[in-house]
């Protein structure tokens, strides 16, 4: 009877050394295929869900803590600016607002998305005309008060007229984060560039968004790396970028959820230039192929100070 009851005590011992924020351990039984080797993997079974489940909890509260955090300094940045100036113009002090308003929104509908997406009783985002040249303004805009303080400016070239199908603050969010990191890190008395375009036909090609900016760049050995979960790059950035690391995985998982691609285009001690593509399709599908392989503002006068070294690409059609 003790062989019979040697997989029972197995299962005890492994179960008893299962602790609540580690359930890496498994019970693996071996011989032949009865009730008790069931058991065994039944709970394994379990266990491997539990796993996935503490994980993504655990990623949740990362993104959640991350995501905040811009919105929170936004509506700093602003009531400080108006406090700082009693005798701001009205029109100043409206803006300042608005900008505040459009924030406390958005930190609403971003706890209302992240709670939809832990029950998953409702999509992370919605399917509408979006138009990116807006969704980039409104994001560049957020971020005046913090750039100015800076001694940055942040320059647009945002033409209307660019539709896309997908979750308009989904899409802001993924700007909002590249001119976040942008003006961070750029040196004061640079310009931070936020435009949009279209490559290809007016019914089929690619339509972008691109964050420049003069900040350090990012070594050809780290680009690989750049949009990981957690990765927070050399211990140059890292002294200068405390934040967990999220802001640039949030940024791929949003366009590869509206069929988008991210690329990025960067020396060091020069700067850096993100891409959004995102393809243009009546039908609402992608296009065959990729995105085209250039910086979208290396061509022009107006933005390029020689910094594109080619792409680091990532994302992919995915919905």
């Amino acid at each position: 009877s003790g062989r019979a009851l040697k997989p029972v005590g197995r299962i005890a011992r492994t179960a008893a050394e299962i602790q609540a924020t580690d359930l890496s351990r498994r019970i693996r039984l071996s011989g032949p295929r009865d009730e008790l080797r069931d058991l065994s993997d039944t709970i394994d079974s379990m266990l491997d869900r539990l796993d996935t489940a503490f994980h993504a909890q655990r990623r949740l509260i990362d993104d959640a803590s991350h995501e905040l955090r811009s919105p929170l300094a936004i509506i700093r940045a602003n009531v400080d600016t108006v406090l700082s100036e009693p005798d701001a113009p009205a029109e100043d002090r409206r803006r300042a607002v608005q900008v505040v308003d459009r924030a406390t929104t958005r930190m609403t509908r971003l706890v209302e998305d992240l709670l939809a997406t832990a029950r998953r009783s409702a999509p992370a985002f919605d399917d509408a005309d979006v138009d990116l040249g807006l969704a980039a303004g409104e994001a560049a805009e957020e971020f005046d008060a913090l750039a100015a303080a800076r001694g940055l400016t942040i320059e647009r070239r945002l033409p209307h007229g660019l539709p896309v199908i997908g979750d308009h603050d989904a899409l802001r969010r993924a700007v909002a984060n590249l001119v976040s990191n942008a003006v961070r890190l750029a040196p004061s008395g640079t310009a931070i560039t936020v435009a949009a375009g279209r490559s290809g036909g007016r019914h089929g090609g690619w339509q972008w968004i691109a964050v420049k900016d003069a900040g350090p760049g990012i070594r050809a050995d780290d680009q690989d790396r750049v949009f990981d979960r957690f990765w927070r790059g050399s211990e140059t950035r890292r002294t200068r970028d405390r934040r967990t690391g999220l802001g640039l995985a949030i940024v791929r998982s949003i366009a590869e959820a509206h069929n988008g691609h991210v690329r990025l285009f960067s020396a060091p001690d020069v700067g850096s230039t993100f891409v959004l593509w995102f393809p243009v399709s009546a039908s609402g599908g992608h296009p065959a192929g990729s995105p085209p392989d250039t910086d979208p503002l290396a061509t022009d006068p107006a933005t390029t100070n020689g910094h594109t070294t080619g792409p680091h690409t990532t994302g992919g059609p995915t919905r």
